[in-house]
Parts: C-alpha cells; sequence; structure tokens
C-alpha cells in the first residue's frame, strides 16, 4: 500500500509537470493548420467527413473537436482555441501514463518507468502537439496503447513468463490468457491508429519486419505463430482497405506536396536528447570493459526481444519515411509523420537504466540524461534565461483570416505579400 501510494504521488508530480509545460501554450492564437480543424468542426456534423477528406485527412478524429466545441461554427470554434484543443490536451496528458505503464511492462521496474514519464512529460514537441488542435496527441496516445498490445501480442515484456508470451493473469479469461483477448486489441487500435492519421500506416512497416525478422519468430510451434500473425496482418490490412480510394487521391496531389512542404533534416527529424547518445555511450564502456577484463560486464540480464521491439519501432518508420521523401512518393520525413514512433522514445531511457542493477547507477545515469534534455529544452531554456514563457504561436492567424474574410464580403481583393 505504502508503495502504491508512493507512485500514485510520483505520477501526480509527472502530471502537474505536463500541466505547468502545456498550460501556457494552450490559450495561444490558433496556427493556421489549426483553422482547418476549425472549419472542418465548424461546419456541422453532416459536411464533417467530405471536408476533413478535402483537406487530405481521415474524418475520424475530427469528431472529437466537433464534440469537444458542441458544434459550434468555425468562427465561434476560432474565438475559443481551449474547446477545440481540449481532446489534445487530455490525451497529451495521458502520454506520460501510458509511457509510464508501457516501461513498466517492458522492464519490470516502478524507477526508470517512472523516468521515462518524466521525459514525455517533459518533451517540448510533446507538449506543442499537446495542446495542437490537429490529430497527433491522439496519435500519441494510441500509439502506445497499440504499442503495449503489441508486446503483449508478441511477446517481450519483463512479467511475462507464460507460455503464449501474453500480460494476462492466469484467473484471467480464456479469452486473454490465450492470446486472442490481446491480438483482438492490436488489431482494433491499429484501425483506430491509421485511421486518426493514414501516415501512422508507417508503425505497421516496423511491426512486419519484428514480427518476421530474426527475433520475431519464436523457437516453439514456429508455423503455428507465423500463421497467427499473417492473420492478424491480414484482418488489420482488411480494416484499413476502404481507406485505399482516398489514398490514392492524396496520392494524385502529391506535386502539390513537394512544392508547399519541405522535409526536415533526417538527422533532426528526432530531437533524440540525451535519450541514445549516453546510452550508447554505456553499452560502448561495458563493451570496452569486457574485451579488456575478459569479465561478465555489471549488468542486469537482459532480453534481447525488448530492445529489438523498441528500436525497430522508432527507426524503421523512419527509414521509411526517408526512402519515401527520397525518391519523391510521398514528403513523408517530417517529425508529426512519424510522431507515432517518436512516442516510444523515451522508452529507450527506460531499458538504459533498467540494465543497471543498481538504484545509485540508475540514478546518476538518469541525472546524465535529465541534464542534457534539461539543457536543450526548447520551452525551459529562453525562460531561464529571459525569465519569460517562448510563444510558440505567436501569429495571429485568426484575425487575419477574420480581416481577409471582411474584405471580401465587401468585394475588395487583398494581396498578400510572403517575404
Amino acid at each position: 500500500m505504502k508503495h502504491s501510494a508512493a507512485r500514485c504521488a510520483a505520477l501526480l508530480l509527472v502530471t502537474l509537470l505536463a500541466i505547468a509545460l502545456r498550460w501556457p501554450l494552450a490559450s495561444e492564437p490558433l496556427w493556421v493548420d489549426e483553422l482547418h480543424t476549425s472549419w472542418v468542426v465548424g461546419q456541422g456534423r453532416t459536411q464533417l467527413p467530405e471536408n476533413a477528406r478535402a483537406g487530405n485527412q481521415a474524418p475520424l478524429w475530427f469528431y472529437l473537436p466537433w464534440l469537444s466545441t458542441g458544434g459550434t461554427t468555425a468562427s465561434d470554434a476560432t474565438t475559443d482555441p481551449w474547446r477545440l484543443r481540449l481532446p489534445s490536451l487530455l490525451a497529451g496528458l495521458a502520454v506520460p501514463w501510458l509511457t509510464y505503464l508501457v516501461a513498466r511492462r517492458l522492464t519490470g521496474l516502478v524507477g526508470p518507468a517512472l523516468f521515462a514519464a518524466t521525459l514525455a512529460a517533459l518533451d517540448p514537441r510533446f507538449a506543442f502537439y499537446g495542446t495542437e488542435a490537429r490529430a497527433y496527441a491522439v496519435v500519441q496516445l494510441l500509439a502506445l496503447v497499440h504499442f503495449l498490445c503489441w508486446l503483449a501480442v508478441r511477446g517481450g515484456t519483463e512479467s511475462n513468463a507464460s507460455a503464449n508470451d501474453t500480460l494476462a493473469a492466469d484467473d484471467a479469461p480464456r479469452f486473454w490468457t490465450s492470446g486472442l483477448g490481446w491480438r483482438a486489441a492490436w488489431i482494433a487500435t491499429g484501425g483506430l491508429l491509421f485511421y486518426t492519421h493514414y501516415t501512422t500506416a508507417l508503425v505497421f512497416v516496423a511491426e512486419v519486419v519484428a514480427d518476421f525478422g530474426a527475433f520475431g519468430v519464436a523457437a516453439t510451434r514456429p508455423l503455428r505463430r507465423f500463421a497467427n500473425r499473417l492473420i492478424d496482418f491480414a484482418l488489420l490490412s482488411a480494416i484499413c482497405a476502404p481507406a485505399v480510394p482516398h489514398l490514392r487521391a492524396v496520392s494524385s496531389h502529391r506535386a502539390d506536396w513537394s512544392r508547399a512542404l519541405s522535409a526536415d533534416d533526417p538527422w533532426t527529424v528526432f530531437d533524440w536528447y540525451g535519450l541514445v547518445v549516453v546510452p550508447l555511450f554505456v553499452v560502448a564502456a561495458i563493451a570496452v570493459q569486457r574485451a579488456w577484463t575478459g569479465r561478465r560486464p555489471w549488468l542486469r540480464p537482459f532480453a534481447p526481444s525488448r530492445v529489438w521491439r523498441v528500436a525497430v519501432w522508432i527507426l524503421l518508420p523512419w527509414l521509411a519515411a526517408w526512402a519515401a521523401t527520397a525518391v519523391d512518393v510521398a514528403q513523408l520525413l517530417r517529425y508529426r509523420y512519424v510522431i507515432a514512433s517518436a512516442t516510444a522514445l523515451p522508452l529507450v531511457a527506460a531499458l538504459a537504466l533498467a540494465v543497471l542493477p543498481r538504484r545509485v547507477a540508475q540514478g546518476l545515469l538518469g541525472a546524465i540524461m535529465l541534464t542534457v534534455v534539461v539543457a536543450r529544452h526548447d520551452m525551459l531554456r529562453p525562460w531561464w534565461e529571459t525569465g519569460r514563457w517562448p510563444a510558440q504561436r505567436d501569429e495571429r492567424w485568426p484575425a487575419l483570416v477574420e480581416r481577409v474574410g471582411g474584405l471580401l464580403q465587401d468585394k475588395r481583393v487583398p494581396v498578400l505579400l510572403f517575404p
């Protein structure tokens, strides 16, 4: 009971930290892309699907801001950004909790899981998209749930000791202990993820490689597991298939994307902080120690499948987006298009801490990584230097749209100049 209360108190502090970072951003004026959301939901429920598709997006997510705004008109939604951003704000605040749950299942340890949740609360990009009236915070939330289901179905969790590689307890219903429940949940969350934002299909590429790769096929009953995975992916593909005509229509406009969008630099798509660099130094130091002394390193025993799955989930969508951009199939090399996989980045830190058997060593490595994160923080550093919270959306797009609308009503054509 005492330990449970301490964990709840720690998670509450993480939540307060997340609120503190997101609160100043939630009341900023709507950004130009958010105005599309206000227009889609402001035209009414009957026109919502058509308007969403006109913006090359799936309609599913737009029902959330439509509900949060009570079906208000576009002008009312523009003047009240809080209600339009409410679904993203709630999803963004839930991301650290889900990160804790996934990291706890992944490592079996409370400390590394709390550290991962803290990083998720601190991440400036998580905070930005967690206060934006677009689908990306909900994508993050669904991605973590989908990832947790994937671990439960395929194995790779510290708490997993059963033969069927599920997270279910022995006294749970057979629907879950047999793995059928987790498989159904993985397929359902995959469908929700895809219809929330089409670019999340990139994570399915990672799952295919991980499931059918070197570590994917289990040594026991491989044919049965191989067949189950084929069935799961076939069902998920069938759920996603109705979107193919819309995806073809979107793809026909890719020339317009290329002119309007520029890809991010391949090495800055993820703001890696110290989450990868520092663990790499730790691994390198351990390898040098082992080569030099010939003795077993001072490490906790660790299942390679867990590292494999997290690494594939993070890296392969990035590589797929880079390849699609390089061959001009689609301009996908942007952070928001790989945000589902980027959400798993704090799990790297949890895994790095989990290999260390002593809390002192975990605390030292955690302090180093946290120092790097804070020192490079896009919001905390300017606030520390100037005493003012940096604005993320300081352009008055709603006022501009209202002014242009007034000019058009007066039959005057505005001339917009861009530097």
